[in-house]
C-alpha cells in the first residue's frame, strides 16, 4: 500500500469492521463475533492513526496540529486543533470499551442503557466527523450509508434468543 491510500483505506476499514459489530452484537449467539469485529476495528484505527502520524505528518506532533488546525478551519470556519487530541482521547476510550468487554464480559453486557447510549454517542460523533464532515469526496456518503445502517442496528430490538433451528 502506498502511503495516503494506506491511511485512508485502514480509515474505512476501521469503520466497515466496526458497523459490522454493531449488528453482530444484536444475538447473544453472535455476541463473541462482535467484540472480536469491535476490537479489529480498534487495531486497525490504532495503525490509522499511526500511519497518518507517520505518513502524512512525518512523526511530527507540530505538523499534526497545524494539519488539525487547517482542516477544521476549512470545514468550520475556526482554525482549532482539538481534533488531534479527541483523535487520541477516543482512541483511550475504545481501548478502555474494548478490555472491558474482554476481561469483563457479562458486566460490560449488563451495563445501564445510558452507559450503553452515552458510548454510542461518542462512537457516532467521531465516525460522523472522519466519515462524513471531514471527508472531500463522495466517499461521504459511503460513511453516511455505514453510519445509517449501525443506526438500524441500535434501534433495532435485540434478540435474546436465537431462532430455532429446522
Amino acid at each position: 500500500m502506498t502511503g495516503a491510500f494506506s491511511v485512508y483505506s485502514t480509515a474505512w476499514l476501521s469503520l466497515a469492521l466496526w458497523a459490522a459489530g454493531e449488528w453482530r452484537r444484536r444475538r447473544p449467539l453472535e455476541n463473541a463475533r462482535g467484540r472480536a469485529l469491535f476490537t479489529a476495528a480498534l487495531v486497525v484505527m490504532v495503525a490509522h492513526s499511526a500511519l497518518a502520524f507517520g505518513v502524512m505528518h512525518g512523526w511530527s506532533h507540530a505538523e499534526a496540529l497545524l494539519h488539525a488546525a487547517r482542516r477544521t478551519q476549512e470545514v468550520t470556519g475556526t482554525a482549532a486543533p482539538r481534533g488531534f487530541y479527541a483523535n487520541h482521547a477516543f482512541l483511550a476510550f475504545w481501548t478502555i470499551e474494548a478490555a472491558v468487554w474482554w476481561w469483563r464480559s457479562d458486566a460490560y453486557r449488563r451495563r445501564p442503557a445510558v452507559l450503553v447510549w452515552l458510548s454510542r454517542a461518542v462512537f457516532a460523533f467521531m465516525f460522523v466527523n472522519g466519515a462524513v464532515v471531514f471527508v472531500d469526496s463522495p466517499l461521504r456518503f459511503l460513511g453516511a450509508a455505514a453510519l445509517a445502517s449501525v443506526a438500524i442496528a441500535w434501534a433495532r430490538p435485540r434478540r435474546l434468543r436465537e431462532p430455532e433451528q429446522p
